[in-house]
């Protein structure tokens, strides 16, 4: 696996075995705005695009940010509008969460296919399970 893009709150790895590119949250995003969430989901889209990957994943296991951020806004409609038509675009099979066993993140399960989404979504808790997944 090898870093392909690094900010202050995430970055953002390529893991060529597995064709998924993994958006790691850092244990600073506790200071992002809904501006600052956006522009990861859309680099996050741009380099799916770019690197030609069908898989990605967002590790939310360091994602604590201040209450309320991000917005419900840029969680649902902003995300439905503008970052999964981007997935879509680039070609996703499979998008998964990576969370904490003792909670913080969505649900685990799945995978479902979510309305206008043309991948399939699952939440794991495990990295063995979701590298299983990953590569069925």
């Amino acid at each position: 696996m090898k870093t392909v893009y690094e900010s202050q709150f995430y970055d953002f790895v390529l893991d060529e075995d597995a064709d998924a590119l993994v958006f790691r949250w850092k244990p600073e995003a506790r200071t992002l705005t809904d501006n600052d969430f956006k522009e990861g989901l859309s680099n996050f889209a741009g380099y799916g695009f770019e690197l030609r990957v069908t898989k990605m994943v967002v590790d939310v296991r360091d994602f604590a940010p201040a209450p309320g951020v991000p917005s419900a806004e840029a969680m649902g409609p902003w995300r439905s509008r503008v970052a999964v038509p981007r997935y879509n675009r680039a070609g996703i099979t499979k998008f998964a969460y990576l969370r904490n066993r003792e909670g913080g993140g969505p649900p685990v399960g799945g995978p479902v296919r979510h309305d206008g989404e043309d991948f399939e979504t699952a939440v794991f808790d495990s990295e063995a399970e979701l590298a299983a997944w990953l590569n069925s």
